[in-house]
């Protein structure tokens, strides 16, 4: 929703405070440590959730070009397809079987 203000907006400073926040979940959860076991952890459960930080990811790449964010998305949707997680309907391989239909 803040990001969605920020385009709204055009404010800098409520961009400033997407980029904090996002900074905040990469220290959380650092790329060379995330694995396939975070989606089976208690705090993303409700993997569907989740999910929407690649979306935040993907629009904090194209706004400011931090190839950060990309990789970061990357990597979080790769562990997310890894895993056996509850919520898997959006796991890259049930996607294209659907798609194949």
């Amino acid at each position: 929703m803040l990001l969605g203000f920020f385009y709204y907006s055009q404010e800098r400073q409520i961009l400033d405070a997407v980029e904090k926040a996002v900074a905040r979940i990469m220290k959380e959860y650092p790329l060379k440590d995330f694995t396939k076991t975070h989606f089976t952890s208690s705090v993303l459960k409700r993997v569907g959730h989740s999910l929407m930080l690649t979306d935040v990811l993907k629009e904090l790449h194209e706004v400011t070009g931090h190839e950060m964010y990309a990789r970061y998305a990357a990597r979080f949707y790769e562990a997310y397809c890894d895993s056996s997680a509850r919520e898997n309907d959006m796991q890259a391989q049930r996607v294209r079987r659907r798609g194949s239909r």
